[in-house]
């Protein structure tokens, strides 16, 4: 069995079935968060990761955005739409229209409230944790579930290698294209200016001295992303069929 990490697929359904032709049976996905919105299936997206036993579905700021404004249209003799409206301005108009046609079902609430915001997984030689936004490992506070789910204020913290050293934390939220050039990385081989980024293939960017991974590649923008592989420690890349 071998398992992998993957996130942020954005209602890219082409991606997901090639994910899934591509996985043996017995192997197992963590699939990070952000199954829906932007991106054109959205809805389709969420319900097929939710239902294949082999996915781990881990809640992200997305499902995050879409529990919040059901709550709020559930309620019949609410005037307050501040959640609702954050949604659709994030992305969420396809999710949402999807989610009528379906049935206008509410028990989508609970059932992407409780998805885990942590895991935790161990090759031979790592621990990784698995985290939709990411944090640092000896700061606890980022550990909260809000912070888990959008925090960028984690990429320049310094890593407790004394007490940490053989772990990793993996996560997406944030697509590569900006976090490089949020790390002003001019020792990265791939160029910090989205344009440039647009044009190359995904990867599995590496970056706190080795200890933290980011496999956003904005796949609503780029088509592509990567799934990463959690035993061998490689990226594998996806493409949309129609780029």
């Amino acid at each position: 069995m071998t398992c992998y990490a993957v996130s942020d697929i954005h209602g890219m359904y082409d991606i997901y079935e090639q994910i899934c032709n591509y996985i043996g049976p017995k192997d197992r996905v963590y699939f990070l968060g952000d199954a829906a919105d932007r991106g054109p299936d959205g809805f389709k997206c969420m319900k097929a990761i939710y239902e294949n036993p082999q996915w781990v579905y881990m809640k992200g700021n997305h499902e995050d955005l879409m529990v919040k404004g059901l709550k709020e249209i559930q309620k019949e003799d609410s005037y307050d739409y501040y959640n609702f409206d954050l949604w659709m301005m994030n992305g969420g108009q396809s999710t949402y229209d999807a989610w009528c046609l379906d049935g206008c079902d509410y028990s989508w609430i609970e059932k992407l409230e409780n998805l885990p915001l942590h895991l935790e997984y161990s090759n031979d030689e790592y621990l990784f944790h698995l985290t939709h936004a990411g944090f640092t490992c000896g700061k606890e506070e980022q550990l909260e579930g809000d912070q888990l789910l959008w925090n960028r204020r984690h990429f320049l913290d310094r890593w407790d290698e004394e007490n940490h050293g053989n772990e990793i934390c993996i996560h997406g939220h944030t697509p590569i294209f900006y976090l490089i050039e949020q790390l002003d990385a001019v020792y990265y081989r791939y160029d910090r200016h989205k344009h440039d980024y647009l044009s190359k293939a995904p990867l599995a960017m590496c970056y706190c001295d080795g200890h933290k991974i980011c496999i956003d590649n904005g796949v609503f923008l780029t088509k592509s992303m990567v799934m990463y592989d959690l035993d061998d420690m490689r990226g594998i890349s996806f493409y949309c069929r129609e780029r």
